[in-house]
């Protein structure tokens, strides 16, 4: 499996936030509901999406945008307005004053300013933040955008997204994880990365054999020299080669993917940690315990204790200080893609 399969692989949804927006201008959204990833579709008409400290975004009908930030941003009509609604934690809608306006429609899944709107969203929030999740957001802009017009899993999430069949919430989940994947594959091959990322590894041969020998068994004592084997290279040049594509060395990355691969592990509480040391690569749980706070700085007892899931081996969500601290430790510092 390629790096990007299995990041994308255990990226899934669960009972994730999904919601049809219609409106008719003037209209703005100041999105506050801290989700860590977030799909957007522009089914119809336009609009505009602004992240702090980068430039506005627009689309067009049959854009979709992968935004992949905790920042508050705005959604708004092309022109300039300031938000007259926000959408806050678990979806709830507010406008001035804070007025509640998630009752506003009949339909749970769909609000705006007028059923009849020009102006047609489909929003898809990420709730939880595993692993896949943590290390897909380190390759991404915080605004990914691909003009898709007529996209087939854009018009299925639409047409499901009022149904009210049995087991919806499930189907619904499985459709915005299509969408994502779609969106980030066509992202990843028509944009140019310009800055290093683990996504750029399958562009380059030796680095994207070195890469997928270390997904491949990620418990194998690895060396930079047993890497360059691998990759059919010298050690140097390997070395100079992963950190220009990747942005760190090969070492570095395995140990920064072990460790994230052993706090998704963690939710597990079927788990000793001794079985999780040995499963990413450390030799005693000791030696794990030592790398994990030195990364993260709180211990693997204290992250299983905020993120534990009995008899799971899904994606956690962080749903304590300490596990948050994690999620945003590995979003701002695994490097290559594992």
């Amino acid at each position: 499996m390629d790096p990007l399969s299995e990041f994308l692989q255990a990226t899934r949804a669960r009972e994730a936030f999904l919601l049809r927006v219609t409106m008719t201008a003037p209209w703005s959204i100041a999105v506050q509901d801290g989700s860590p990833l977030t799909v957007l579709a522009m089914v119809s008409g336009r609009g505009r999406i602004t992240v702090p400290g980068t430039d506005p975004v627009s689309m067009g009908t049959g854009d979709v945008a992968v935004i992949s930030t905790t920042e508050h941003y705005v959604v708004a009509d092309p022109a300039t307005r300031v938000p007259t609604v926000i959408i806050g934690p678990d979806g709830r809608c507010s406008g001035p004053g804070g007025r509640d306006l998630s009752g506003d429609y009949s339909n749970l899944r769909t609000w705006g300013n007028d059923p009849d709107g020009a102006d047609v969203l489909l929003v898809g929030s990420y709730p939880a933040t595993g692993v896949g999740t943590n290390v897909l957001r380190t390759a991404l802009p915080a605004v990914a955008l691909v003009h898709s017009a007529d996209d087939p899993l854009v018009a299925l999430l639409r047409n499901e997204i009022d149904r009210g069949d049995v087991a919806q919430s499930v189907v619904l989940d499985r459709i915005l994880d299509l969408l994502l994947v779609s969106t980030v594959r066509r992202w990843h091959t028509n944009v140019a990365a310009a800055e290093p990322t683990w996504l750029n590894a399958r562009r380059d041969p030796m680095v994207r054999k070195a890469v997928e020998a270390m997904h491949a068994a990620v418990a194998r004592p690895w060396t930079v020299d047993s890497l360059a084997a691998v990759a059919g290279s010298s050690r140097t040049t390997l070395a100079r080669r992963f950190t220009e594509v990747v942005g760190s060395p090969p070492m570095t990355y395995l140990t920064r993917w072990r460790l994230a691969l052993a706090a998704d592990l963690l939710s597990d509480t079927s788990m000793t940690l001794s079985a999780i040391a040995h499963r990413v690569g450390y030799q005693s749980p000791f030696a794990l315990s030592f790398a994990f706070k030195r990364e993260f700085g709180i211990s693997p007892k204290d992250h299983r204790a905020g993120t534990a899931q009995p008899n799971t081996t899904s994606p956690s969500r962080s749903t304590s200080p300490g596990s948050a601290d994690v999620g945003k430790k590995i979003t701002s510092s695994v490097p290559a893609s594992s």
